[in-house]
């Protein structure tokens, strides 16, 4: 069974929610998110967590009340394409104990169910030209030599890296329609793919979602890399970036969480799952909506796609309601058994 790892979002120093400001003067919002692992899921049932789920359960009830104000107010307003107005933000308040918490971040309500939205899904993605992108009718291979850090993990896990990198183009990728089709190549191969590896913290969500997936199709052996080390690797990249305020919402940030939150949602908990995605939820915001993410919008498109097929596998509601967060597209249409390479339906 996999390990546990919880989303914790602790109060601010001054114990007030975070805040938008427009003045650039303004000291950068603090979101000190902390992921945690349990050697096993029982771990979570200890006293002190079972306490913190039960003083949760009444903060939970107003925040939930706050956002449905929040969503009804944005229901009378059209915000600014690309960003949100002070007004839109939701008004989270944190746990205020130095301990870890393991409170989720708000569900956004109302929001629509995966049936609600059926409607709204955009069917065409894979087939329409991005303006100012070319198409590679042959894009070149990843040069494996360049742009990965093997010096970062232990010695014997370095032959096995090629491989597990090239399982993710072959496999993983190859499986979301995103990437498919020449221009979808060229996407995955010149702009996707090579994001992924130029930060240390995106390159271990990366390796750790595909060596899992690696090794849930031809056996532990298939590779070198131990899953464990490498989630506590990823999580205190993560951890670390997070307390940063120059990098703590920035596209590699973002794209090392959606990858964890893919690796639960396929191969972990879907609760957990829901922890990873309501961090994004905070991140977003800070971005001023799905619409400012970057890698000519391939960030924003990979987590409307997770965020489509995870609810669609769960049946439960999207997490990224566009009334909330502006976006530049739809949510596609769920593609069952396409989620990080395991068939769910």
């Amino acid at each position: 069974m996999s390990p546990v790892t919880k989303v914790c979002k602790p109060r601010t120093k001054s114990g007030s929610p975070i805040e938008r400001r427009s003045s650039p003067e303004s000291k950068p919002a603090q979101v000190d998110f902390e992921f945690l692992n349990f050697s096993h899921p029982s771990e979570a049932k200890d006293s002190k967590f079972r306490r913190k789920v039960r003083s949760h359960v009444t903060r939970h009830q107003h925040q939930r009340e706050q956002l449905a104000l929040t969503a009804a107010r944005l229901a009378s307003a059209t915000p600014r394409p690309g960003r949100l107005s002070d007004s839109a933000l939701p008004q989270v308040h944190f746990d205020g104990s130095n301990s870890a918490c393991n409170t989720p971040a708000p569900s956004l309500s109302p929001s629509p169910s995966p049936s609600a939205i059926s409607s709204t899904y955009d069917h065409s993605r894979a087939t329409t030209p991005t303006p100012g992108l070319t198409p590679s009718p042959s894009p070149p291979s990843f040069a494996f030599g360049q742009g990965v850090r093997t010096d970062l993990y232990p010695l014997e896990w370095g032959p096995s890296i090629p491989i597990v990198l090239s399982h993710y183009l072959s496999t993983i990728a190859a499986q979301t329609s995103l990437f498919n089709g020449p221009q979808g190549t060229y996407f995955l191969h010149k702009i996707w793919f090579p994001f992924l590896l130029s930060t240390p913290v995106s390159q271990h969500a990366l390796l750790l979602l595909s060596a899992s997936h690696l090794s849930s199709q031809n056996g532990p052996k298939a590779h070198s890399i131990s899953l464990p080390d490498l989630r506590g690797i990823a999580i205190s990249a993560i951890n670390t970036s997070l307390l940063d305020s120059n990098t703590r919402s920035s596209d590699p940030v973002i794209a090392a969480i959606l990858l964890l939150a893919t690796y639960e949602i396929t191969y972990g908990h879907e609760a957990t799952y829901r922890m990873h995605m309501s961090g994004l939820q905070r991140l977003i915001l800070m971005r001023g909506g799905l619409g400012r993410l970057g890698q000519s919008k391939l960030l924003q498109r990979m987590l409307l796609w997770l965020d489509s097929n995870a609810a669609y596998k769960t049946g439960k509601d999207i997490m990224f309601p566009l009334h909330i967060f502006p976006a530049d597209e739809l949510h596609p249409a769920p593609e069952p058994g396409r989620l990080g390479g395991v068939a769910h339906g």
